[in-house]
């Protein structure tokens, strides 16, 4: 790599500073990198985070996290680094450190709404092929969870943020933003014959688990120009020896293209076979029979969505466990799915039906 030359060359440089102040209660990162991956173009990228987590309640059961955090990037990529020297792509970056200062000085949030910043950021980059600034705000909360009714609906963790993204791709500017929402729950050990309202004797303990995630964006005038859904639920039953049966459902929504959805659910049952000194193979040591098992997993799913209507999963699962040396499984699973091209009356369908089976051997020395 050159270090004052001018001479013709391709090279990979990278270069990465920074500073992390951890300060009670704030956590502040502030740094800059540049790179070249060639001798046509060279990156710079400038970030500021800061992160301030509060606890509250810490001693009790209800203890409770929050942890706001403020974060800006601007990344600036050009092309006029044709055969630049290393000492060269060190004195962009300062330049580009010095002209966007604004970086660590600017006021939080206000550059969150208005036109102000777009023609800033119009004005700053207007040297560059490409860049992008993205400003943005997130805040976490978390708290602790455990075998309460309110544990069934109440948020075990909730993350709200909100950032705008200020692109330029040549002449274009581009100015949109993104909002996003995460929501978790989760409850243990409530209903069963273990748990805090034993209301159901044929299973020892249960968990239960709802998530939601929503992301949309949004033009400059606010308006929504994509979004995205999940939402998962779930419950798990546990009794005897380790046997469990889960159930969950899953869905999914999104505005690409046209409007895409996902319903899918899920069944699965795992029983197990456990002799109290093992299983008894001829011809296998005793030593490494001890403890074995069988171990069964049954399964059934079912989804549908644009165009697979229809599609059903039905598998066997059959392992013999040797805690200290592997195991051998087999497995087996049959599917059917109806596929539904084009459409109205016109397109085109299609009916599968699948089979498969398989032989897995695990051997632990």
């Amino acid at each position: 790599v050159p270090y004052f030359s001018e001479a013709e060359t391709d090279r990979l440089f990278s270069l990465n500073t920074g500073i992390s102040l951890d300060t009670r209660p704030a956590s502040i990162k502030i740094g800059a990198e540049t790179s070249t991956e060639n001798s046509d173009v060279l990156r710079d990228r400038l970030y500021l985070s800061v992160e301030v987590p509060l606890k509250f309640f810490p001693e009790g059961g209800n203890a409770l996290s929050v942890t706001p955090e403020y974060t800006r990037e601007l990344k600036l990529i050009s092309g006029e680094n044709r055969n630049a020297a290393l000492i060269e792509d060190i004195e962009k970056l300062k330049k580009d450190i010095f002209l966007n200062s604004y970086i660590g000085t600017g006021i939080p949030f206000k550059e969150m709404v208005g036109e102000n910043l777009k023609d800033a950021f119009s004005l700053l980059t207007q040297n560059y092929e490409q860049a992008s600034y993205t400003p943005g705000f997130l805040i976490n909360l978390s708290r602790n969870y455990g075998s309460r009714i309110i544990d069934l609906i109440a948020p075990s963790m909730l993350a709200v943020s909100f950032k705008r993204e200020l692109n330029r791709d040549f002449n274009e500017i581009d100015d949109a933003y993104t909002a996003g929402l995460k929501l978790r729950s989760s409850a243990l050990n409530l209903f069963g014959k273990l748990g805090a309202y034993p209301f159901f004797n044929f299973y020892s303990s249960d968990e239960f688990g709802n998530s939601l995630f929503l992301d949309m964006n949004f033009n400059g005038d606010y308006s929504v120009s994509k979004y995205s859904l999940s939402a998962e639920q779930y419950l798990t039953l546990f009794w005897g020896d380790n046997d469990t049966l889960t159930l969950r459902h899953l869905l999914k929504l999104a505005n690409e293209t046209e409007i895409q959805y996902s319903d899918s659910t899920g069944f699965s049952f795992i029983w197990n076979i456990k002799p109290g000194k093992g299983l008894d193979i001829p011809y296998v040591p005793e030593k490494v029979m001890k403890g074995s098992f069988i171990k069964n997993t049954e399964t059934l799913s079912g989804s549908t969505e644009n165009s697979h209507p229809v599609n059903v999963t039905v598998g066997h699962e059959s392992s013999i466990v040797l805690p200290d040396y592997g195991y051998i499984k087999l497995n087996s699973k049959v599917g059917f799915d109806y596929e539904s091209m084009g459409s109205g009356t016109s397109g085109q369908k299609a009916f599968r039906i699948l089979f498969s089976a398989g032989l897995e051997v695990k051997v632990k020395f």
